[in-house]
């Protein structure tokens, strides 16, 4: 099981600024998500997370997503594991009720 994350309607933001003459823009996401305690329960209150969007107008659907581990992984210098930009799946509830 990864990790669920769930963005909610207006979550999306813009934020702009100018350091050293350059002026610069990031555009950001707001996520929730439940980790899992020392003990294996799920923490009892959602933890926000932030994701870097390319553009405002193609942010994550609104709803549940998992983070797709062996994809947003990769081997980087000296055999490191290093985490690359996250990957999302979006949850199909109802595949998961029928099969349930």
């Amino acid at each position: 099981m990864g990790l669920k994350i769930e963005f909610k309607e207006g979550g999306v933001r813009t934020r702009t600024g100018n350091k050293n003459g350059k002026d610069w823009v990031i555009h950001e996401q707001e996520g929730w998500i439940v980790r899992k305690q020392p003990n294996g329960e799920p923490s009892p209150y959602p933890e926000k997370v932030v994701f870097l969007i390319e553009d405002p107008q193609k942010h994550y659907e609104f709803g549940e997503f998992d983070l797709d581990v062996e994809a947003s992984v990769y081997i980087g210098d000296f055999s490191a594991l290093r985490l690359g930009r996250p990957v999302l799946r979006k949850l199909d509830h109802k595949h998961s009720l029928k099969a349930a």
